[in-house]
């Protein structure tokens, strides 16, 4: 973590908004972590079903369906994903936006710098001074305009991002719903010493209850 503060500062060093490139790294960091969950609960995923196989036929069926429910958990985290990268790409244009205004602030100062030297030094500084008035006036015009759109912007990126959680929490509740179910078809009870586990016959149930999820997924995310 240590680290990880000292590469921000050095990155930000000439940064025209420090703050928000602070906040853009960190929200890609996010981005970077949710991928690595979808990737590693896949690899359990697969791990859970290779326990299944050398398992009796109802924890082998269970594992398997349990494995398709979390497949799906991995493809709700990337649309998941692709909805908070919305709101990332709507902090990336209030930056952009930001940094041409700290380039043109910079060009008005360099001018002032200009002009203040060429009167001191009774040179000829027309020419600076038609130069400064139009940046000063494209300055006053990106502020105005910058302003503006920086609030609309944040307001879509709020939003992206928000709606983005509305959905995929409202497919966690589906998933976790539905997860509760298969795990309802494991047999329970106990045997008796030597009593062979009856035959398994929950499979038609099982792959219903994984239809039945998969109609209930889409209409949440289309709700």
């Amino acid at each position: 973590m240590a680290f990880q503060g000292l590469r921000r500062g050095l990155v930000n060093m000439n940064s025209a908004d420090p703050k928000l490139t602070n906040l853009l790294h960190e929200e890609k960091d996010v981005l970077k972590e949710l991928a690595n969950l979808a990737r590693e609960k896949a690899e359990a995923a697969r791990f859970l079903t290779m326990w299944g196989n050398i398992e009796h036929a109802d924890i082998k069926d269970i594992c398997d369906r349990t494995r398709d429910l979390l497949n799906e958990f991995q493809n709700m985290l990337s649309d998941f994903s692709a909805g908070y990268g919305n709101y990332r790409e709507k902090l990336k244009e209030i930056h952009k936006g930001g940094e041409t205004l700290h380039d043109l602030k910079h060009k008005q100062s360099t001018l002032q710098s200009k002009l203040s030297q060429a009167i001191k030094n009774k040179k000829p500084h027309e020419q600076l001074q038609s130069e400064l008035a139009t940046t000063e006036r494209e300055v006053l015009e990106h502020i105005a305009n910058y302003e503006s759109s920086k609030r609309a912007l944040f307001r879509d990126a709020l939003e992206s991002q928000f709606e983005a959680f509305n959905v995929f929490g409202k497919q966690l509740v589906v998933l976790g719903t539905f997860g509760k179910y298969m795990a309802g078809q494991i047999p329970q009870g106990k045997l008796a010493p030597g009593q062979d586990l009856p035959m398994y016959k929950g499979n038609d149930t099982t792959r219903q209850i994984y239809s039945d999820f998969i109609k209930e997924l889409k209409e949440a995310a289309a709700a």
